[in-house]
């Protein structure tokens, strides 16, 4: 999440020190908007995931081929949509807020699943408990 926030305020850095004729050109191939909001979202997962263990106890693998291929893309395309969505700062920091918005809410989904998995959990181990207490006055 901090390497999204030092991201934003990157370009928030880099777009400020243009002048107005130095606008890019709308690429031919311009990733739309909500695509590139779900892209987004898609490459901060895959790059979180790097650090982590998988279900094959595998670590540091790189997930971000398979981003450009659900989303038919590749990096040259993905560059020339972020440089043009760059010097249109309002539509940029719209795109980020969004991307951002969604991780947040994907978080606390996934949270709220885990605080009731181990509710769950500790209920099955409470009354396991209860019924070895009570098998054991028999």
């Amino acid at each position: 999440m901090k390497k999204f926030i030092y991201i934003l305020l990157a370009v928030f850095v880099f777009s400020s020190c243009k002048e107005s004729n130095t606008i890019f050109k709308e690429p031919e191939n311009l990733i739309p908007k909500e695509k590139l909001i779900d892209l987004m979202v898609d490459m901060q997962i895959a790059q979180g995931a790097y650090s982590v263990k998988n279900k094959n106890q595998q670590k540091k693998i790189d997930y971000m081929p398979f981003v450009y291929e659900k989303y038919k893309i590749d990096s040259a395309q993905f560059s020339e949509s972020i440089k043009y969505y760059i010097t249109t700062v309002d539509e940029y920091s719209e795109i980020m807020y969004t991307a951002q918005k969604r991780l947040e809410d994907m978080r606390e989904k996934v949270d709220k699943e885990r605080l009731f998995q181990l509710k769950s959990k500790e209920s099955k181990n409470l009354i396991q408990k209860k019924d070895s207490i009570s098998d054991s006055k028999k």
